[in-house]
């Protein structure tokens, strides 16, 4: 059952296929592009991708300095 219907523009999957057939998956060009354009679009400095949003959270609260 879906509850929406999805779009993924044929850029996008010509762009995943690419980084999947490159050397570098969490690091490298693409990944330094998508960090700049988000940093550019947010007005932020250091941006960080992460692999999900499990690894997010960990990252943010960690930053955080969160006590048990």
């Amino acid at each position: 059952m879906d509850f929406f219907d999805t779009h993924i523009s044929e850029e996008a999957i010509k762009m995943v296929t690419k980084t999947l057939k490159s050397s570098y998956i969490s690091a490298g060009k693409i990944a330094s592009e998508f960090e700049d354009s988000i940093e550019k679009k947010l007005q932020i400095e250091n941006a960080v991708s992460v692999n999900s949003c499990t690894s997010a959270l960990h990252l943010g609260l960690t930053l955080m300095n969160l006590k048990k």
